[in-house]
Parts: C-alpha cells; sequence; structure tokens
C-alpha cells in the first residue's frame, strides 16, 4: 500500500509534484480556479512484461486567487483533457504564471499559488485513471 507523505499540497511542493497524464474530469471557474483529476503518485513498472502501474487518488487542484485565464484547446474529439505537464514560475511582485500543457492545448493563468487536496487514499491500478464509483464522482470537494 502506498501512503502519500500528506493530504493537501501547494506551490512549495511544486519540485517533488508531477502531473504528467494526469486527467482532467472537470474545471470550475469562480474566484479560484479548480480542476477535479485524478493525480499519479507513482507508476511501477513490472520488469518482467514491461507494463506499468500506476498508484491514483482523486484530487482536487485549486489555483487560488486567480485571473488572466487562457485557454487554448483544439481537439476532434472531446473524450476528456489530460495533463501534460505544469509550469511554474514565479512573479516579482508577488504571486505565480502557471502553464499547464495537455494533450488537447494549453491553460495559462497567474495566481497567488495552489492547492492540491487528495480526497482518498491512492489505489493501485493498470490505467491512469480511475472509475466513477473509485473517484466516488466528481466533486470540487477540498475536505
Amino acid at each position: 500500500m502506498y501512503k502519500p507523505e500528506k493530504l493537501v499540497w501547494s506551490e512549495s511542493d511544486f519540485e517533488i509534484m508531477g502531473w504528467h497524464d494526469c486527467p482532467i474530469y472537470g474545471i470550475l471557474f469562480a474566484d479560484n480556479v479548480a480542476f477535479n483529476i485524478d493525480y499519479i503518485f507513482k507508476s511501477i513498472l513490472n520488469e518482467q512484461n514491461g507494463h506499468y502501474k500506476f498508484w491514483i487518488s482523486p484530487a482536487t487542484l485549486v489555483f487560488e486567487q486567480a485571473r488572466n485565464l487562457k485557454i487554448e484547446i483544439n481537439s476532434d474529439f472531446i473524450n476528456g483533457l489530460e495533463i501534460a505537464d505544469i509550469h511554474q514560475q514565479k512573479l516579482e511582485n508577488s504571486g505565480y504564471k502557471y502553464h499547464m500543457e495537455t494533450q488537447e492545448g494549453d491553460i495559462r493563468l497567474i495566481a497567488s499559488g495552489y492547492r492540491q487536496y487528495i480526497k482518498k487514499n491512492p489505489v493501485l491500478k493498470k490505467s491512469q485513471g480511475l472509475t466513477d464509483e473509485e473517484r466516488d464522482g466528481y466533486s470540487f470537494i477540498t475536505t
């Protein structure tokens, strides 16, 4: 069993986090911009068959006090979004510039920082996403 070191992560953890191949299930627009995702904590390679397994938890990724939001998504079909990478750049005055690369396009914004809330303990999966039942549906809860 894999146990994350904490349930709430922030911009100070950015260097040890990674979002490659994390699916996005929804986006909430408010004073904060929140993403309903499956967070992949760890990939494990089976040396014998060359296949991976993944420790995954449902999570809410919240960019706090977000502004200057730009979304450029282009896809021939919509079956979801998948994060390729997230870049964080510290601004001189305060806050951060974020660039979220997805397989389908880019999302850019400025925020005071972020919090990522882990909603359930990780489960080990052969695929890089959870079922609706494993996720307890789709929500933006932060507790």
